[in-house]
């Protein structure tokens, strides 16, 4: 029992069986997106409400009442594909950048 409520958890994913609320789960910053980035990269849980995440690309909160659930529709949103889209990508050309100015320095030795 956690605060009169019931939760089964589902593998990282939170069930929760008292009217199918379910707070932020913490275990959820360790999963990985489709590009193999961890949430927490992006994710936290809302200083606010434990029925919410929030998004520090997007500067907003979501729902996630129904679990991951909330945290899988939120991604999906344009606004969030945009910023993470200009947030990862800029990152990845430093790395690249950087990887090539090791190389040149290694090749003009």
């Amino acid at each position: 029992m956690v605060s009169g409520k019931f939760y089964v958890f589902v593998g990282r994913y939170c069930v929760d069986n008292d009217m199918g609320k379910c707070s932020f789960q913490d275990t959820w910053l360790q999963l990985c997106d489709e590009n193999g980035r961890k949430y927490d990269l992006w994710l936290k849980k809302s200083n606010t409400n434990e029925d919410k995440g929030f998004c520090i690309l997007c500067n907003s909160s979501f729902s996630v009442v129904k679990g991951i659930q909330g945290v899988n529709q939120h991604v999906k949103t344009e606004k969030h594909k945009l910023l993470y889209r200009a947030r990862f990508s800029s990152q990845q050309l430093k790395i690249i950048d950087h990887d090539d100015e090791v190389s040149n320095l290694s090749h003009s030795t």
